[in-house]
């Protein structure tokens, strides 16, 4: 077994900011993918605080100060993707039996779900969310069905709904639009020589 090193956990907590949440506090770290959270970096300095040590907290105010910005990336998009990269992550085998790290993932995992739900229930919240939920989850499936469906996310979103008629008013709508796709390319397909 390893001797447990802060210094490498650390690293790693820099990583899953940076890699996995696409966010960073350090202006020379910004990439094309990577948003340099500015207004969350003073606020962060002027609390005399630090990223680390990472916890539900620290994730929270990172992931609120992401969706916050007006990006190129719509909001649900930015959290099913990031959903998806945290999943990789769990199954990586260099993350086996280290609970730390697993715990840490698991904790961002859930957080992302419960962002996921909030923007489909309340889109006028957050900016670049032109779509109606419904149809936020149908681009999703109509784009990547991989990733709308690895690891469970469509599952593990319809368990964060409380209430049973939030979780129709999002998804009866997407049932909706898509068995109309599957009868009209069904409807489609007769007629094609």
């Amino acid at each position: 077994s390893s001797v447990y090193d802060p210094s490498k956990h650390l690293e790693w907590e820099d990583y899953l900011v940076e890699k996995i949440l696409h966010v960073t506090i350090t202006p020379t770290h910004s990439t094309q993918n990577i948003i340099y959270l500015e207004s969350f970096a003073t606020e962060l300095t002027q609390e005399g605080g630090s990223l680390h040590p990472l916890n539900k907290v620290m994730f929270d105010r990172l992931i609120m100060a992401r969706l916050s910005l007006t990006s190129p990336e719509p909001p649900f998009e930015y959290l099913v993707a990031t959903y998806h990269r945290l999943y990789d992550e769990m199954r990586k085998p260099a993350n086996k039996g280290r609970e730390e790290r697993i715990s840490l993932i698991k904790t961002c995992v859930q957080l992302i779900l419960s962002y996921s739900t909030t923007v489909l229930l309340l889109p006028e919240a957050f900016p670049k969310t032109a779509t109606t939920p419904s149809q936020q989850i149908v681009t999703l499936l109509e784009k990547d069905n991989e990733i709308a469906t690895s690891g469970g996310f469509l599952d593990q979103i319809a368990d964060t709904f409380t209430s049973r008629d939030d979780l129709i008013q999002v998804f009866a709508p997407v049932f909706k639009q898509v068995s109309d796709k599957i009868r009209e390319a069904g409807l489609l397909g007769t007629f094609i020589p």
